[in-house]
């Protein structure tokens, strides 16, 4: 039957069918694929019954699929936890997000609740890696009844809508991404200065994307623009993103068990939407796809930044890793 492309508005996002994507697929349909991306930038995927296996070789067609650490020592409620793969950690090339314990209960923890919390920001994946992440592919295992959804901006639009005076303004402005600071932002027990002395990444705040059109890269992991004193930049961030993420430049994909949604973060920011997460569960996975060729055997550049911004965060705290 071949690809079949619904979008859900016109240029970006787009519900695609007609192929099992748990199979391997004919060059036809890889292309067409690669081609919905990048006119749609969002492809949702309904009940597509992946599993792990599946997951991560679908995620092969758009670039080298990144080892993901283990977050449990990023919770100091949870640094005692047994070390090594659990329920909620499938493999190397998972990150699990949802409201879920190793053992299955609702996420109680006011600390790791807060933490959590900076997911439903406005933001990019791994903006504040110095080697950006192209794609990434989240699979839904359980969903809450209400809410749950996720939000999508269309980066490349948003720049098309920025009066020219403010595109002029900010062509050529970097900004310093710190996973920290949108945590601290949202109420983490992270403080300004401890966000402020954690490694960040600089990225340009407009760039050319892969489909010739120029887009926004932006984030709430934002925390300062070179040149500019710190408060003028980060009103200036707040202030694109709000433009960024105005109705006419955004979707909202609700989501059912099996469905796989992939995005590309060069073209877009995204959020999570409240649910009562001390009442229903929800449970997601995903992979995260760097463009390009594939790097040098041993790379693992999310292992190493992890590992170091835990060590880094405890001595900024006074206390041990």
């Amino acid at each position: 039957m071949g690809v079949e492309i619904v979008p859900i508005r016109p240029g970006f996002g787009a519900e695609i069918s007609g192929v099992e994507i748990g199979r391997p697929l004919s060059e036809e349909d890889r292309v067409a694929i690669l081609r919905a991306i990048d006119d749609y930038a969002v492809l949702v995927f309904r009940n597509t019954g992946l599993d792990d296996v599946g997951h991560v070789e679908f995620s092969r067609i758009f670039g080298h699929v990144e080892k993901m650490p283990s977050f449990k020592k990023l919770f100091r409620s949870e640094r005692t936890a047994r070390d090594g793969k659990t329920a909620r950690e499938a493999g190397p090339f998972f990150v699990t997000f949802g409201n879920l314990t190793d053992d299955g209960r609702i996420v109680d923890d006011p600390e790791r609740r807060k933490l959590l919390a900076g997911d439903r920001m406005w933001h990019t994946d791994s903006s504040f890696m110095v080697e950006r992440a192209a794609y990434s592919a989240l699979l839904a295992y359980v969903v809450p009844p209400v809410g749950g959804h996720t939000d999508f901006a269309d980066m490349r639009a948003a720049w098309d809508r920025l009066p020219a005076g403010v595109q002029a303004r900010i062509e050529g402005l970097e900004g310093d991404h710190c996973v920290w600071w949108s945590r601290h932002v949202s109420g983490a027990d992270i403080s300004e200065a401890q966000a402020m002395g954690m490694p960040a990444a600089r990225h340009p705040l407009v760039h050319r994307h892969r489909s010739g059109r120029t887009a926004l890269f932006l984030a709430s992991h934002i925390r300062a623009i070179p040149g500019m004193p710190p408060e003028e930049g980060r009103e200036l961030v707040a202030e694109l993103i709000e433009q960024a993420t105005r109705p006419e430049s955004t979707i909202s994909v609700n989501w059912n068990v099996g469905d796989l949604v992939v995005w590309d973060n060069l073209a877009t920011m995204h959020r999570a939407t409240p649910f009562d997460d001390l009442k229903h569960r929800r449970e997601m996975r995903r992979t995260t796809m760097r463009d390009g060729a594939p790097p040098v055997t041993g790379d693992d550049p999310y292992g190493a930044m992890y590992s170091g911004a835990v060590e880094k965060l405890s001595q900024l705290r006074g206390e041990p890793a």
